[in-house]
């Protein structure tokens, strides 16, 4: 039988704490990566419109990667999709107090502020998500912005911050359509009109500025052309709220 040495004892904690530390090295890696798995799982539930399985999926990922402040900005935009603002409101702030600088939980967070009607807040946020230099989709924070100001009823300012999104990215239909509401709220009917067909052109699917569109030419004395955008709303989604405004909007054409 063999004698233990002295140094074997001192040897043999340090070889175990060095085990400990791997084996939670490991276990951190492999958390990080069924993280990561669920968030793209949550990331396809509400592309579908689940928002209740994505937030299933998006709770045990922020529980198995705790410092991640893209899974706390994906849960807040879960919780926002389902109508649960003080929630939303409550992980887009985790996000961005892991990552101050994170300007997509600025701009998810700025559009909750809109949701609530709280123009001052939903501009700040817009504000400090342009305020990363690397962040790559700056005309949504410069929509919020607008968004903001036509709320509050500064056509002046709304019109500035639309132009702004448009200078980033020219072909972005919600820019054009809310230029559209500008142009409309200031009476020039033709300038409201080629922007709502803009936005169409850009994105014919967009039934928010076809019901724009179909009010605008009624405003101008088209009734014919204004029939045709109401009814493509109803033929887009049958069953939603802008399919039954443009049905009362075609009930006092005829």
């Amino acid at each position: 039988m063999g004698r233990t040495t002295p140094w074997t004892f001192c040897i043999l904690p340090f070889i175990l704490l060095v085990l400990h530390g791997c084996m939670g090295a490991y276990r951190r890696a492999v958390d990080a990566e069924q993280a990561k798995e669920r968030y793209a799982r949550a990331l396809q539930y509400l592309s579908l419109g689940a928002g209740e399985q994505a937030i299933r999926e998006l709770t045990e990922a922020v529980k198995q990667d705790p410092t991640n402040a893209e899974l706390y900005n994906a849960l807040g935009l879960a919780y926002h999709f389902e109508g649960k603002f003080r929630l939303a409101l409550t992980h887009y702030m985790q996000a961005l107090q892991l990552a101050p600088g994170y300007a997509e939980a600025h701009v998810n967070r700025a559009a909750l502020h809109l949701d609530l009607a709280q123009w001052d807040e939903a501009i700040a946020h817009g504000r400090d998500a342009l305020k990363n230099s690397a962040y790559q989709n700056p005309e949504k924070a410069y929509n919020n912005i607008g968004l903001a100001y036509l709320g509050k009823g500064d056509l002046i300012a709304a019109r500035r911050a639309f132009n702004d999104a448009l200078a980033f990215r020219t072909n972005f239909p919600e820019a054009h359509r809310h230029l559209g509401t500008i142009f409309f709220q200031q009476g020039n009917v033709e300038a409201a009109i080629r922007e709502f067909r803009e936005a169409l052109r850009l994105r014919p699917n967009y039934a928010e500025a076809y019901v724009d569109l179909g009010v605008a030419y009624l405003e101008r004395g088209d009734k014919a052309e204004a029939i045709a955008q109401f009814q493509k709303v109803m033929q887009l989604d049958p069953e939603s709220e802008l399919a039954e405004l443009s049905q009362w909007y075609l009930g006092t054409i005829r």
